[in-house]
């Protein structure tokens, strides 16, 4: 059976594998198209993700910390844990988003996991993020609820420009602006 053809649902064109995508109703979208780029050119470079929490999730200690360098370097707060503080962190805390590795050697499918078991108790949304040296995990991460998948190796200004991208649409869909 060929693989079924993965365009674009906002400018309908075919997204290589390679490339990372958002999904929107089960449907992919070209990072380029997803990105609001007039909202991101309002602010400074690194201020683009200030006030915006985000909690990163990775077993590798050197990829989290150039992860959470650059995520900072944009303004973010960023909060750091592997894939079992993770979850113990969700429970006491509400980040905007979640950024994670999900090729971890605990799954990091499970931290994921958590978050919807979260939303489904509070009500509170937190887009995903997925990061994967596999550009095979695409399908499997949209059946999984992620916002967003980022293939390795990351551009630390495509990672920052979704996770603002997510924050202001997260914000946006909110009925008190922006949650807790």
């Amino acid at each position: 059976m060929a693989p079924m053809r993965e365009d674009c649902l906002v400018c309908g064109k075919l997204v290589p594998r390679a490339h990372g995508v958002a999904f929107r109703d089960r449907r992919i979208v070209d990072l380029f198209c997803f990105v609001d780029r007039a909202d991101l050119a309002s602010a400074p470079i690194n201020q683009r993700l200030l006030g915006v929490h985000v909690l990163l999730v990775d077993d590798n200690e050197s990829t989290m910390e150039l992860f959470r360098e650059a995520l900072e370097y944009f303004g973010a707060l960023v909060t750091t844990a592997d894939a079992l503080d993770g979850e113990a962190i969700l429970r006491h805390m509400s980040p905007h988003v979640l950024v994670t590795d999900i090729a971890m050697s605990c799954d990091g499918l499970d931290t994921a996991r958590q978050v919807r078991l979260l939303h489904d108790e509070t009500g509170l949304a937190i887009p995903e993020v997925a990061i994967s040296g596999s550009r095979h995990d695409r399908d499997r991460l949209r059946g999984a609820g992620f916002a967003a998948f980022l293939p390795k190796p990351l551009d630390p200004f495509v990672l920052a420009d979704v996770v603002a991208t997510l924050h202001h649409e997260r914000r946006k869909n909110s009925p008190r602006g922006g949650g807790r």
